[in-house]
């Protein structure tokens, strides 16, 4: 029978042949291998367990951290494998502190329905349910540096489905540092030193909702100033436009509407009789095409001038005929046809509805009632 040996504090506990160790009424025995010698807490009967293989990492976690920081020896209560039930199933919690159940996962094989049935059941219990996992075989750096292992990338990936995850309380132990993975921040993660998880593990969740709130605040005064960039670039898109325009405007009352393609235009802008419907769109810059169509001699040719600053249009058709006209070429005759001006039809419509008529012959103008043009 192995002596049994009353200790006050965990790290007393030191693995040696034939020796256990009575922790405040819990007994924990010495395994002694090749390899390495450990301890390990002996199952109690209710748990209805095997004795438990902590690994060496497990083992610092659970007792000489966070037992040691916040447990019997400091604050007189156990932080250890606490056992609850929830919906007819048992569930051993590896430490409680206060309202905060810690799950220390070494063993990366476990399936992701497992993880998941501790969180719901943790958090049913009224929990702070939190998962660290053992990766201290990588540096921090291979995780978020320039190019990341494929096996870590792979191990993390998994990790990431779970309900852990999805609530952002998966902790990630490295050599160097602790990270926890967060989906509301831009870069992912939030790194925390060793020291600071154990010393500040009641106030992760504050110091964790204010760097939240912080990150929100600057995504917001980020999006603000994006939207006041935006809105500057519109008002100096829109005012480069006006002025363009300007010139625009300038270059084609000076210039184009001087040119003969737009000399029917500026004939309506200047008729005593058609000036009256044109006035509002005297400033305003056109287009201008010309459609020609011969029948039976009869020509007429459609010019069509359309402001580009709304929806006016000015269509002035010409009708003339070809008339045949005795030439002599060498002294011989020939009948030539030649072009007869006969008058011209003008019609203004707006929002393509036509507004009026016109006609002019002979230099005169007068507006057209209902009787029907041509066209």
């Amino acid at each position: 029978m192995p002596k049994i040996i009353e200790i006050l504090k965990f790290r007393d506990a030191v693995p040696l042949r034939n020796t256990w160790y009575n922790y405040y009424g819990d007994i924990f025995v010495s395994v002694i291998r090749e390899s390495k010698p450990y301890i390990r807490r002996k199952a109690l009967p209710p748990d209805s367990k095997r004795d438990n293989d902590l690994s060496e990492w497990h083992r610092i976690w659970q007792y000489e951290n966070i037992e040691a920081y916040y447990g019997v020896e400091q604050l007189g209560a156990k932080t250890y494998e606490l056992t609850i039930e929830v919906d007819g199933v048992r569930h051993r919690i590896d430490s409680v502190v206060h309202q905060v159940a810690i799950e220390f996962q070494h063993t990366l094989s476990v399936s992701i329905e497992e993880m998941n049935s501790r969180f719901h059941a943790h958090t049913k219990k009224g929990y702070l349910a939190y998962l660290v996992i053992d990766l201290t075989k990588y540096n921090s750096s291979q995780f978020y540096g320039g190019h990341i292992d494929s096996k870590l990338d792979k191990i993390v990936s998994k990790w990431k489905k779970t309900s852990y995850c999805e609530n952002d309380k998966l902790f990630i132990d490295f050599q160097d540092c602790i990270v926890r993975l967060v989906k509301g921040l831009e870069v992912g993660y939030i790194t925390i030193h060793k020291l600071t998880f154990l010393h500040e593990l009641l106030s992760l969740e504050k110091n964790f909702d204010k760097i939240l709130s912080s990150e929100k605040e600057r995504k917001y005064l980020q999006q603000q100033e994006a939207i006041l960039k935006r809105r500057r670039e519109l008002e100096h898109e829109a005012i480069t436009f006006k002025n363009l325009k300007i010139q625009e405007k300038v270059e084609f009352l000076e210039n184009t509407l001087k040119t003969p393609d737009f000399r029917y235009l500026k004939q309506c802008f200047e008729d005593n009789v058609i000036r009256p419907y044109t006035n509002l769109h005297n400033e305003e810059i056109f287009t201008y095409r010309k459609d020609t169509e011969t029948e039976n001699d009869f020509v007429e040719n459609w010019h069509v001038y359309y402001s580009t600053d709304s929806q006016f249009e000015l269509l002035y058709k010409t009708v003339g005929k070809l008339e045949p006209k005795q030439v002599y070429i060498n002294g011989y005759a020939r009948i030539k046809k030649e072009y007869k001006y006969l008058f011209a039809e003008i019609v203004l419509r707006d929002k393509f509805r036509t507004i009026c008529k016109f006609k002019r012959q002979n230099s005169v103008t007068v507006k057209v009632a209902e009787e029907p043009l041509l066209f």
